[in-house]
């Protein structure tokens, strides 16, 4: 469908740099009827002290700052299989004190995943989610001692502001859109890279003056990304596009 709509279209809106950058490569649209505006991030993902998260922190049996959490529907693209391989490849010490914790509904092909998550969850080292409602998202994000978010290719990569908004450690993905929404925010490794993930993972952990300055930064930027931003960027493009 893309194709008829670049033909209908009299202006395009792309939500990074990255995508802008494919459009014009794949299709040779003009880059001059391409705006960019960047997805927004809700004013529920911001950073929360353990009392305010422990009663769903609690439903789920899981504790402040003691978990990696995954979210993202599990299918192949968002490379779920290897950060399992990554958290199986971290010390028994941290493995220990801190479950690899992974909610999303199934997706395509993701019956060999789930057996794998079903497989570890037996040995107490994966907790599976499944579908997890929206209104606990923010809750489980504020309180994770990290996201790991790193799919082979994302065209925004929403997850990543989430958590940064959060004020919770990011591992992304180096490749596709992460880079630029993450900045220098994230901890970043090749999605292919297995043991570069787990050494992300772990370094994520090391409380330093380096880690408190990615948080602060990524809550600033989600606080100057929120979906108002999106709105109001948005309507200024329609009103161009309107007035041709």
């Amino acid at each position: 469908e893309i194709p008829k709509a670049l033909e209908r279209a009299d202006h395009l809106i792309a939500v990074s740099e990255f995508t802008k950058c494919e459009i014009i490569e794949l299709t040779g649209y003009p880059e001059n009827k391409i705006s960019v505006v960047y997805n927004g991030v809700s004013s529920e993902y911001h950073p929360r002290t353990e009392a305010e998260l422990g009663q769903t922190l609690a439903k789920y049996q899981l504790n402040y700052r003691r978990y990696f959490l995954s979210l993202a529907t599990v299918e192949p693209r968002k490379n779920i299989d290897n950060i399992l391989d990554a958290y199986q490849k971290l010390p028994n010490s941290i493995r220990k004190h801190y479950p690899l914790v992974i909610g999303g509904a199934p997706g395509w092909k993701s019956q060999g995943t789930h057996e794998r998550i079903q497989s570890l969850s037996r040995k107490g080292q994966v907790r599976y989610l499944g579908y997890v409602p929206e209104k606990d998202l923010p809750i489980l994000y504020a309180g994770a001692s990290a996201k790991i978010f790193v799919p082979f290719y994302e065209g925004f990569g929403l997850p990543a502001l989430e958590a940064m908004a959060s004020g919770t450690p990011v591992i992304v993905s180096d490749t596709s859109s992460l880079p630029e929404v993450a900045g220098d925010v994230g901890y970043r490794a090749s999605p292919a890279d297995v043991a570069g993930i787990a050494a992300k993972m772990e370094l994520s952990l090391d409380r330093t003056r380096d880690l408190d300055r990615r948080l602060e930064a990524g809550v600033a930027i989600g606080k100057n990304l929120r979906w108002q931003h999106c709105v109001e960027r948005t309507a200024r493009i329609y009103q161009k596009a309107f007035a041709r």
